[in-house]
């Protein structure tokens, strides 16, 4: 059998290329476009279209934007299943609604697979999404959920200010990016993007939940019909699908 002469460049050199340029290429355009452009924070939209817990973990950090921004619009983009937890929450003034998984990049994919699956992706349901945070003229994105998609939604928006973690080609979209520390828990991460000192951040004891009445009516009903309410040990419930 005859060998094969060629070699084949590995993705991941073609990656880390793709991300030096990445990182270059963000530096330049934030101090060109954006250091004479102070973030006022009028108009904020926020990005956590995911599960349960990630929308859990990011409630410390929605309290923290609301007193940084205490007179601002603040807007959450969020899937159907996690609504509940923030309809009564007092640092949102507004909850849209996305299901789509639009740009879901697989890790095993290579670059060209991720650039022809956006093209393809841009459904119905995404343009209407499009259409309707258009009208808002956000001011500024905070993404916490470390995807492409979200930062491409926000250029595709002119959204001037963009706030997010580092992501490989993607870094460059971002105007304020914060690294991801994995040896941290993921609240304490998401408190970080929003420049939460490490000292007041170690104070955080509790998480707040807020609520409805119909919802805490609903699980005390389904407490007394499975005859937990009158256990005499505390009852633990685990959500397995809780990611």
């Amino acid at each position: 059998k005859k060998k094969r002469l060629e070699e084949r460049v590995p993705d991941s050199f073609l990656v880390n290329c793709a991300a030096f340029v990445d990182a270059l290429v963000g530096k330049v355009l934030t101090i060109v476009k954006y250091r004479s452009r102070p973030c006022k924070g009028e108009r904020i939209l926020i990005m956590r279209y995911d599960r349960v817990s990630d929308v859990v973990t990011t409630l410390p950090a929605l309290e923290r934007i609301r007193r940084k921004f205490p007179h601002a619009k603040i807007d959450i983009v969020v899937r159907d299943n996690t609504k509940d937890l923030l309809l009564e929450n007092p640092n949102i003034d507004g909850i849209i609604i996305f299901d789509n998984d639009w740009l879901s990049y697989k890790k095993n994919s290579n670059l060209l697979d991720w650039i022809v699956y956006f093209i393809f992706s841009i459904n119905r349901e995404f343009k209407l999404l499009l259409n309707t945070l258009k009208q808002e003229k956000y001011d500024l994105m905070i993404d916490f959920t470390k995807k492409r998609r979200n930062l491409l939604l926000a250029l595709l928006l002119r959204i001037p200010h963009r706030w997010g973690f580092k992501v490989p080609l993607g870094s460059c979209l971002l105007t304020k990016q914060v690294q991801y520390d994995t040896t941290k828990h993921v609240l304490l991460n998401n408190l970080r993007l929003i420049n939460e000192h490490e000292k007041r951040i170690s104070q955080i004891t509790q998480i707040n939940f807020h609520i409805n009445k119909s919802t805490i009516k609903s699980a005390n009903e389904l407490l007394k019909a499975t005859k937990l309410a009158t256990a005499k040990h505390p009852v633990i419930g685990i959500h397995l699908g809780f990611g």
